[in-house]
């Protein structure tokens, strides 16, 4: 009984116990989630993915500003080399299609019934994916073809260059929603449901 009097009297260890416990609770829960300056709570692989958003960002800006450079470098002298247009709009494509490559590659791992289920998601990134490269191919094309021959761009060339400039940056944020983490996510719960639904392990 004396024993059982001796741990009532050091209540306080169990407090501190206790304390000790909701201390690593709340540190394992603060390493799984970010806390941003809105407020809004991110998952560590959000958190990666704003980052890596913030730079894709500050790159896309650096390759446009060149691109943007390139195209008054053209239009003053249309013997320089047609590559100080086309080599940053290639960089400014690069970058909103590498995004994409991981969804494309995994979408084709997935079972026929989960390609089913994400097929929109799939369909919108495939389609972003083809109008950034069909706009690469039309700058090379338009600036080769122009230096090949001499001359400056046409009326028309030149607005079809200033709208996939414009394009690119469109493209650019809608590419910085992709959260491919996210889309695996959404597969394997699927895929999970299905085999629940057929009795499969």
């Amino acid at each position: 009984m004396s024993k059982y009097r001796h741990l009532l009297k050091k209540w306080w260890l169990c407090v501190i116990f206790l304390l000790v416990i909701i201390g690593i609770v709340s540190l394992f829960w603060y390493t799984q989630v970010y806390t941003s300056e809105w407020g809004k709570g991110l998952s560590r692989e959000d958190k990666e993915v704003l980052e890596k958003a913030n730079k894709s960002t500050n790159e896309f800006n650096k390759f446009a500003k060149e691109a943007n450079s390139g195209i008054k470098s053209f239009n003053n002298d249309v013997t320089i080399d047609p590559q100080i247009v086309i080599n940053p709009f290639t960089k400014m494509g690069d970058n909103i299609t590498e995004r994409s490559d991981d969804f494309i590659k995994h979408y084709d791992e997935y079972s026929i019934s989960i390609q089913n289920i994400l097929k929109d998601d799939y369909n919108n990134i495939k389609k972003l994916r083809d109008d950034v490269v069909a706009q690469q191919e039309e700058i090379k094309s338009i600036y080769s073809n122009a230096h090949n021959y001499n001359r400056e761009l046409s009326t028309v060339e030149s607005k079809i260059v200033e709208n996939i400039y414009q394009e690119m940056h469109k493209e650019q944020k809608e590419s910085l929603g992709l959260k491919n983490h996210e889309f695996k996510k959404n597969a394997e719960f699927s895929d999970k449901a299905i085999k629940l639904m057929s009795g499969v392990d």
